[in-house]
């Protein structure tokens, strides 16, 4: 039965707003060796070589269909597609309505899934959660303010023109979820000095134009 915890954020605005959310609580990671097991397990019909050999097939079709630029719907299971994203760190804003971005490179940052309906609602129907320990987690208070996090983030971008994810939360002494959520906070609010550019791996923070 899988188990969760309830974990509370650090007040990332200081306005003294304690969010609380469930987290689970996750078992060791189950790798092919070990899925392939409980697959023949479940069906001893097939063998775990055939079962690995079907396995490392639908990875490979996956991949070239997916690069092929399908989008690949496996019933029960989800639907696949390429998520995109500019290979530089330049600003994604259109400035002029004549501006066609003819030097900007894209690449592959990433594989979108969104679950099948029918495996979802299966999914919850048969998992029966259970609570690991009565309370809430506590997680360290921010050490700096909001204010405090963006002047010091807006220093680093002075020097080096932007600032990325691992260093706001370097500079801030977040975790990289809690520095994600702060950035996706700050950036979104459009008095805020400090905007987003560029998409997936590639997003990086910078200073807001007036």
């Amino acid at each position: 039965m899988p188990k969760y915890i309830l974990q509370e954020m650090p007040d990332m605005q200081g306005d003294g707003k304690r969010k609380v959310y469930p987290k689970l609580d996750a078992y060791r990671l189950l790798d092919t060796e070990d899925f392939v097991k409980e697959v023949h397990n479940y069906h001893h019909v097939y063998s775990p070589s055939l079962i690995e050999s079907v396995l490392m097939d639908v990875a490979d079709v996956l991949r070239r269909k997916l690069s092929d630029g399908y989008t690949v719907k496996i019933d029960d299971i989800g639907t696949f597609s390429l998520s995109l994203a500019f290979n530089d760190k330049k600003s994604d804003e259109l400035i002029r309505d004549d501006d066609r971005m003819m030097r900007r490179g894209v690449e592959v940052s990433n594989i979108n899934f969104k679950a099948d309906p029918k495996f979802l609602k299966r999914l919850k129907r048969e998992t029966h959660l259970e609570r690991e320990m009565p309370g809430v987690k506590k997680i360290t208070k921010c050490e700096y303010t909001r204010e405090q996090r963006i002047e010091r983030a807006l220093r680093a971008i002075k020097r080096h023109g932007f600032i990325t994810l691992t260093d706001y939360a370097a500079i801030n002494n977040l975790s990289r979820t809690y520095a994600s959520q702060d950035l996706k906070e700050i950036s979104s609010d459009p008095t805020s000095p400090i905007t987003s550019s560029g998409r997936g791996s590639h997003k990086v923070w910078v200073r807001r134009l007036s």
